[in-house]
């Protein structure tokens, strides 16, 4: 680690002078590291309370009993620490420091593989396949996030089947579309097997990109009408298959998928809450709120706002990023990052897709807020 701990953390403090006392410590989240008397890390902790994780860790005296851990009262000698808005803020200075500090720990301390789908038209008998790695094709579209593997390998086989897209590139590519199982259960148009068929495949291949970029809904009305259609006739085998894949675009629009786009078009908008200021001239105490805007390449850390300024965030939203950038150096990491706030049952703060949800009116925006925080003062009419 070239870079001194003092530009990587706004705080440092002498555990062991007498300056130092407990109520000196901020109560409020963020996260710090124990370092020795040489400014040499020790430990990295993500924390709700900073007082209270560095009263639990070293201001505890050290007892008689055999411990499996060293004791940090014995070796720690300062803390440093940063102030985070909200659990995602602390969860990203939490990443970037273990690059810094630990590099030969990520794997073991850093989120695991994010999930996505890929599909990259420039390859012969291109089709939709789950991927861990966005944007590492250029010429691939991605779609994303899911909240595991089993939800992104749903979608693609979703759109692989709907499309009649190849779904056994490895025996496509090497000429043995015959050994296919889809083949030879004749669930397969085995376009493969006809090279004439290959402007029809990528005809197909056009169509489900366009399909995938699109809300699911959409499709589900002239599938209907199909499903319909066959069954006039008693063609009930059709009728059922293409049932199949109704019911498989309702289940992309469940909870699981609520966040899934194409990844290039991604963009949430996070509020968190951040300490509580009083302001005159009623002397009232009201929570500041930090935002974010968060895209599938980066972060950005918009204004700090109060509800009654809520216009100045939807200013800040729709001007040029002139703000603090919260940047990706690992865009896995980022999407892995972003995917584990998306898809927790409660996460914490306020979370909006500005696809499906855009922020553009002050009073809409406001009450969000209010839901999502409950004991945020009520707005004067």
């Amino acid at each position: 680690m070239d870079r001194p701990l003092e530009e990587l953390f706004e705080n440092k403090r002498n555990l062991t002078t007498a300056e130092t006392t407990l109520r000196s410590l901020p109560s409020e989240r963020g996260v710090l590291l124990f370092a020795d008397s040489n400014s040499r890390p020790i430990q990295l902790l993500l924390t709700a309370d900073i007082r209270r994780t560095v009263q639990s860790k070293w201001a505890q005296p050290p007892t008689s009993e055999p411990a499996r851990k060293v004791n940090l009262r014995s070796v720690a000698v300062y803390v440093f620490y940063t102030l985070a808005a909200g659990e995602y803020h602390s969860q990203w200075l939490y990443n970037r420091l273990i690059h810094l500090l630990f590099p030969e720990q990520t794997e073991e301390l850093l989120l695991p593989q994010p999930h996505c789908v890929c599909l990259n038209p420039k390859e012969r008998w291109a089709a939709f396949s789950t991927f861990s790695r966005p944007f590492q094709e250029k010429e691939a579209f991605y779609w994303g996030p899911f909240p595991t593997r089993r939800e992104a390998d749903f979608f693609a086989r979703t759109f692989n089947d709907l499309f009649s897209l190849c779904r056994n590139r490895s025996l496509a590519l090497g000429g043995s579309g015959k050994k296919c199982s889809y083949f030879q259960m004749g669930s397969c148009p085995a376009f493969c097997l006809d090279s004439s068929k290959q402007p029809c495949y990528q005809k197909a291949l056009e169509q489900a990109v366009r399909a995938a970029q699109s809300p699911p809904a959409l499709l589900a009305a002239p599938l209907s009408e199909q499903m319909k259609t066959l069954a006039a006739r008693q063609q009930f085998e059709q009728a059922q298959a293409v049932k199949n894949h109704l019911d498989a675009l309702a289940k992309l629009q469940t909870a699981p998928y609520r966040w899934t786009s194409e990844l290039d078009k991604l963009k949430i908008l996070h509020i968190a809450e951040g300490r509580r200021i009083r302001f005159e001239p009623k002397r009232t105490k009201q929570p500041v709120y930090q935002a974010f805007l968060i895209t599938s390449r980066m972060a950005e850390k918009l204004i700090n706002f109060t509800l009654p300024s809520v216009e100045k965030l939807l200013e800040a939203l729709f001007s040029p990023p002139r703000r603090c950038l919260l940047p990706a150096d690992n865009l896995s990491e980022h999407l892995a990052l972003t995917s584990l706030y998306l898809y927790k049952s409660h996460p914490a703060g306020l979370w909006l897709n500005l696809n499906t949800e855009p922020c553009t009116d002050c009073r809409t925006l406001q009450q969000k807020i209010q839901e999502c925080f409950p004991n945020t003062p009520q707005q004067e009419q």
